[in-house]
């Protein structure tokens, strides 16, 4: 079991890793200090961990790609043969669960999004997958570099034997950062353009989420959850323009270290060439100092990626497809 649980650990990571928008609603673990025991359950059997080295190297495993965090684990799907890890916190424990599903081959992570799950997934060479019986639509993004594309794309090839369907494919592009003198000239250039544009808080967390919803899929928008949401909102990380009919556009950015994503930005239907988008482009490049900048953006979107050139995005050679099993895109 316990070499079980370490190829698990690491097959979540490289499933996380390798996700386009995984990290919009990524799986937390609780801070390693804090879990003081790990029970596991595998069918009829259960394990309890209390030996804070084992604990340790557990959560090791996992922690190159799954933050840590004051959050509990998501719960997926408890179905037949999925195996249950259950972290503990506190003296009395408390429990956050996790469902890991193995078959032959496989290993399959499920997220529930409430309208839908998100599928992580590890499959050994020649693995085909299967899929247990799940109440609701299923998502998955493969994303993939050249030197991965053939893995990948059978891989793709796979899920559409067992029933799921291309719902489209993205392209990431890179925008280099600028260089420090440009910074400031550029931060200098927006403050007139930034007038009309504040910080999402202003608008309200249930009016930025009813616009997300309007104007992205439910099941492959990369939605935010109400959790993630209210964090950006208090972090400053979404960026709002208004009218008298309410948020007439939008921007949402994750900060990082090396670059920050672009995660969401559109435009109300009756306001676009206007000049909203580049205000609110303009103030994210003040906002994070013109850092290094990625984007996923839908292939063949053709207004978007006009937009994304003519801002200096380029594509740097990593795409993905989506795949939907059940339901009709939303």
């Amino acid at each position: 079991m316990k070499r079980y649980l370490r190829l698990a650990a690491w097959c979540l990571g490289l499933a996380l890793a390798v996700t386009a928008c995984g990290r919009a609603g990524r799986i937390v673990l609780p801070e390693a200090a804090e879990v003081t025991a790990i029970r596991v359950t595998a069918g009829d059997a259960v394990t309890l961990h209390t030996d804070r080295d084992w604990i340790g190297e557990f959560l090791q495993q996992a922690a190159e790609a799954v933050s840590t965090g004051m959050e509990s684990v998501q719960d997926a799907p408890d179905q037949t043969g999925a195996v249950k890890v259950e972290l503990g916190t506190g003296e009395t424990p408390d429990w956050s669960v996790l469902y890991v599903y193995e078959a032959d081959g496989e290993l399959l992570v499920f997220r529930d999004r409430g309208t839908h799950y998100i599928l992580n997934f590890f499959l050994q060479q020649g693995a085909h997958p299967t899929l247990p019986d799940v109440s609701k639509p299923v998502v998955t993004e493969l994303a993939y570099r050249p030197k991965d594309a053939d893995a990948m794309l059978s891989a793709a090839a796979y899920f559409r034997e067992i029933g799921f369907e291309e719902v489209l494919r993205r392209t990431r592009r890179t925008r280099s950062g600028a260089s420090a003198g440009v910074q400031r000239a550029s931060q200098q250039a927006v403050s007139a353009s930034r007038s009309g544009v504040s910080a999402g808080a202003a608008a309200g967390e249930a009016a930025v989420m009813d616009f997300l919803k309007q104007e992205f899929s439910t099941f492959t928008g990369c939605l935010p959850t109400e959790d993630t949401l209210r964090e950006a909102l208090a972090a400053g990380q979404i960026l709002c323009a208004q009218d008298e009919r309410g948020i007439c556009g939008l921007l949402h950015f994750a900060p990082g270290r090396a670059a920050s994503e672009l995660r969401h930005l559109a435009v109300r239907a009756d306001c676009r060439r206007q000049g909203i988008a580049n205000a609110l482009f303009d103030a994210y490049m003040s906002v994070t100092g013109g850092q290094k900048s990625l984007v996923w953006a839908r292939t063949g979107n053709e207004a978007a990626e006009r937009f994304y050139e003519t801002h200096d995005y380029r594509p740097d050679g990593w795409n993905s497809v989506v795949l939907q099993y059940g339901g009709t895109e939303q």
